[in-house]
């Protein structure tokens, strides 16, 4: 039986320092995660937002198991991430959490067919239940994601459309039986008039499926869509988290409303608050600059969210 009242994914104070080579002089140290803090309830979505270099695909990464975190603690479902030893082991962490990343083209083998792409995790993670054979799970994998199998399995990944890339991508973390997918910007290389279908077909397998979304995206405006929460990352830091509604249609955060005011569409309250800036490049480095020097912690406000101060 399913442990309900337990967190699917939970970081406590998870830390993440590069040491990085330089040219001429010492080397750097980049802190890209700096006590981040936060869980996630099984089938549901978090939005981990930010400029690049904020944190939030190296946070990706290291739920994935990608490499070891310097400090902190990781746990899916209960289990410790980064402490399986043997390939069975590691076989089991794979099928349980899977990525989806930005380019759906170098994601996909070239020389081999979508069929080959699904093919080879239903056998290897044996995901082709009794009563059933291998064609059936193809079929059905690739209904699930809003594909035609007869069109699709024997084409290569230069005969599809950036859409239907990554909707074969996901379709490949279906067939290893993912419960948590994260996906790294899945719909920024996409054209504008998909990337919403693709979001749609995310929160169709969140809401049928029960899998568990982690949602990393520059575009503020998009993380309700999809996701119940949102945490926005600057400088390895979470500067703020609650629901995802609440923050694009009332960010407290001044870095939060920097990422949201870049949005043109977005219908929000908070233009007032640039009329005063000749310069609006000079207001967003300030901004920046305030945010990386603030020490203050993450505190709750009246609504239920947490700011960093």
């Amino acid at each position: 039986m399913l442990d309900q009242a337990r967190p699917f994914l939970k970081l406590e104070g998870v830390h993440k320092t590069y040491t990085l080579k330089t040219t001429f002089g010492p080397t750097k140290e980049v802190k890209a995660l700096q006590d981040v803090s936060f869980s996630l309830k099984r089938g549901e979505a978090l939005a981990l937002v930010g400029e690049s270099g904020s944190g939030k695909s190296t946070c990706g990464r290291a739920i994935a198991g990608m490499f070891k975190i310097d400090g902190g603690n990781i746990e899916i479902d209960g289990h410790q991430v980064g402490t399986a030893r043997t390939s069975k082991e590691k076989r089991e962490t794979a099928k349980r959490v899977q990525m989806v990343f930005q380019d759906p083209f170098a994601s996909l083998n070239p020389t081999h067919t979508v069929r080959h792409h699904l093919e080879r995790p239903l056998k290897l993670h044996n995901r082709i239940p009794a009563g059933s054979t291998l064609a059936d799970e193809l079929e059905k994998t690739l209904r699930d994601v809003e594909l035609d199998p007869a069109a699709t399995l024997e084409k290569y990944p230069h005969e599809l459309s950036g859409g239907q890339r990554q909707r074969i991508n996901l379709a490949r973390a279906l067939a290893v039986g993912a419960e948590l997918i994260i996906a790294d910007e899945p719909t920024s290389m996409l054209d504008v008039s998909i990337r919403r279908s693709i979001l749609n077909l995310m929160k169709r397998l969140k809401d049928e499926r029960g899998i568990t979304f982690l949602y990393i995206t520059h575009d503020l405006a998009t993380a309700h869509y999809l996701t119940e929460n949102t945490a926005v990352m600057f400088g390895g830091r979470i500067v703020e988290f609650g629901p995802s509604d609440q923050i694009v249609h009332d960010p407290q955060h001044a870095y939060s409303k920097l990422l949201l005011s870049s949005v043109p569409s977005a219908k929000t309250r908070i233009e007032a608050d640039f009329e005063h800036a000749k310069d609006f490049s000079n207001f967003a480095d300030k901004v920046r600059q305030q945010t990386a020097a603030s020490t203050a912690p993450l505190e709750a406000t009246k609504d239920g969210r947490l700011v960093r101060g």
